[in-house]
C-alpha cells in the first residue's frame, strides 16, 4: 500500500473515534461550563466525583483493550468464533468491575472522595454528585464491552453512532436539569448527575440493541455467557492483566498527580479542572490513533507478516506525532476563547490558559509516546508497557512531582517540570520499540488447540 493510501486508510479507520473523542469531550467541556456558571465549588466537587469515575472507566477500557489485541488478530485470521469467545470473556470482567465499583461508592464514598480533597464543602458537592452517577457503573461496563469490541472488529462507525447519541441526550438533560429549564426541577449539580445517569442508560440500550440487530462476532445471550474455552481465559488473563493493571495505576496516578499540583486548593482544583476539559480535546485524535494502530497492526500479526506490521507501525508513529501536534496548536487558540466564559477570578483563569499551553506544546510527545506503547500492546507485549507507562509514572514522575510540591511553586510551573519527564520515557519506548519484542502471531497456539 502506498504511502498516500495508507495514511487515508489509516484516518478512516481514526477518525470515527476521533470524532466519538470530540464529540465526548465537548460534552464534557458543556457540562463542565454549564456547572461552572454556579461556582467554583461546585466545579471542584464534580471534579473530584469524576476522577473516581475517571479511574473506573479507564480500567473497564483497559479490560476492553486487552481483548481488543485478540479480536483484532482474530480478525486478522479470519476467525470470529474465538471473537465471540473473547468479547464473552471481556464482558464477564468488565461487569465484575462495575459491581465493584459500586459497592465500593455505596460502602465508602466520603472515604474515597476525601482522598482527592480535604475540603468538606467540595466533598459535600461530590457526594450529591455521585448519588447518580454511582449506578452509571455497571450500566456502563457493559456499553464499553460492546462499543470496544465493536471498534477492535473495524466497526469503528458503530461505535461512534452509539457514543454521539449518549452524549448528546447528556447535553440536552443536563440542560434541563441544571437550570431547570424546559420545565423541568432547577436540581443544580444533581441535575448533572441525573443528565449522566439518563444518557448512560441510552448508551447501553443502544449497544445491546446493536449487537443483537448487527450480522457481527459481538454478540452472545445470556446462557452462553461462560462458553469459551479456556485457553481464551488464560491467555486474555496472561497477557491482559499487565495491560489492566497499567491503564489502573496510570488512572489514579494521574489524580494523585493532580492532587499533588493543585495542593488540595478549590482554586487550584478549578483551574486545573477547566484546563483538562480542554487537553482532553487535545487527547481526542490519540484514541483513534490507538484503534488505527490495533487494527492495522494487529490484523498483520494475525498473519504472521512480521515485516509489514514493522513498516506500517513506523508510518503510523509518525502519522500519530503529527496528529497530535496539529491538535495541540488548534485546542490551544480555542481554548483562549472558550476560557473567557468561565464566572472565574482573573488568576485561577491565567493559570488554566498556562496549564493548556504547557500542554499543547507537548502534544506531540504524549501522542508518540502512546502510539509506541500501542505498538507494543498490539503484540501482546503489556508487561513492558505497565513497566515504561504506569511503573514510570510511579517510580519517577510522582516522587518528583512530590519533592516539587513541597516547594509550593506556581501550579503551572510545577505542572512544565513533570511533563519534561516523558521526555525520558520517549527514549525508553523507542528502545523497546525497537527491539521487536512485539512482533508475535497471538492467534498461532489458539488455533492448533481449537
Amino acid at each position: 500500500m502506498k504511502n498516500r493510501s495508507f495514511y487515508i486508510f489509516a484516518l478512516s479507520l481514526a477518525l470515527p473515534s476521533i470524532i466519538q473523542q470530540l464529540v465526548t469531550n465537548v460534552s464534557q467541556l458543556v457540562d463542565n461550563f454549564m456547572v461552572g456558571k454556579l461556582n467554583e465549588v461546585s466545579i471542584s466537587g464534580v471534579s473530584i466525583a469524576n476522577q473516581v469515575f475517571f479511574i473506573f472507566t479507564v480500567v473497564v477500557l483497559g479490560l476492553s483493550a486487552a481483548g481488543g489485541i485478540f479480536i483484532s488478530q482474530y480478525r486478522g485470521a479470519q476467525n470470529d468464533e474465538k471473537v465471540t469467545e473473547v468479547f464473552r470473556v471481556v464482558l464477564i470482567f468488565n461487569i465484575i468491575t462495575g459491581i465493584i465499583f459500586f459497592l465500593l461508592m455505596n460502602i465508602i464514598p466520603e472515604k474515597i472522595l476525601y482522598l482527592f480533597t480535604e475540603d468538606k464543602a467540595t466533598v459535600a458537592i461530590a457526594m450529591t454528585y455521585m448519588g447518580y452517577i454511582k449506578y452509571t457503573f455497571l450500566i456502563y461496563s457493559i456499553a464499553i464491552a460492546i462499543s470496544g469490541s465493536f471498534r477492535y472488529c473495524g466497526l469503528v462507525k458503530v461505535s461512534m453512532y452509539i457514543a454521539i447519541i449518549s452524549v448528546l441526550t447528556n447535553v440536552f438533560f443536563n440542560y434541563c436539569f441544571i437550570y431547570g429549564n424546559l420545565g423541568f426541577p432547577n436540581m443544580g449539580v444533581s441535575g448533572a448527575g441525573l443528565a449522566t445517569l439518563i444518557a448512560r442508560i441510552v448508551e447501553v440500550v443502544i449497544a445491546i440493541g446493536l449487537a443483537k440487530v448487527l450480522d457481527t462476532p459481538i454478540k452472545t445471550r445470556i446462557k452462553d455467557m461462560f462458553k469459551f474455552e479456556r485457553f481464551i481465559l488464560k491467555n486474555y488473563i496472561t497477557r491482559g492483566y499487565g495491560l489492566v493493571i497499567n491503564e489502573f495505576f496510570w488512572a489514579f496516578g494521574i489524580q494523585m498527580t493532580n492532587v499533588i499540583f493543585t495542593q488540595r486548593i478549590s482554586s487550584n482544583i478549578a483551574a486545573l479542572s477547566i484546563a483538562n476539559a480542554m487537553i482532553n480535546l487535545i487527547f481526542i485524535g490519540m484514541g483513534g490513533m490507538s484503534v488505527a494502530i490495533s487494527i492495522i497492526v494487529g490484523k498483520s500479526l494475525g498473519k504472521s507478516n512480521f515485516e509489514q506490521a514493522k513498516v506500517d507501525s513506523k508510518k503510523l508513529l509518525k502519522l500519530s506525532a503529527f496528529v497530535g501536534q496539529s491538535l495541540g496548536i488548534i485546542i490551544l487558540i480555542v481554548s483562549y476563547v472558550i476560557t473567557g466564559f468561565y464566572e472565574i477570578s482573573d488568576s485561577t483563569r491565567s493559570m488554566a490558559r498556562l496549564i493548556i499551553t504547557i500542554a499543547a506544546c507537548f502534544s506531540w510527545l504524549y501522542y508518540l509516546n502512546t502510539s509506541s506503547f500501542f505498538t507494543l500492546r498490539a503484540g501482546g507485549d503489556t508487561k513492558s508497557v505497565l513497566l515504561m507507562d504506569s511503573g514510570f509514572m510511579w517510580v519517577i514522575s510522582i516522587p518528583i512531582a512530590f519533592l516539587f510540591g513541597v516547594l509550593h511553586l506556581y501550579m503551572p510551573l510545577h505542572y512544565f517540570l513533570v511533563q519534561l519527564l516523558d521526555l525520558l520515557k520517549l527514549v525508553v519506548a523507542r528502545h523497546r520499540y525497537r527491539k521487536g519484542v512485539w512482533l508475535n502471531n497471538l492467534t498461532i497456539h489458539k488455533q492448533n488447540n481449537a
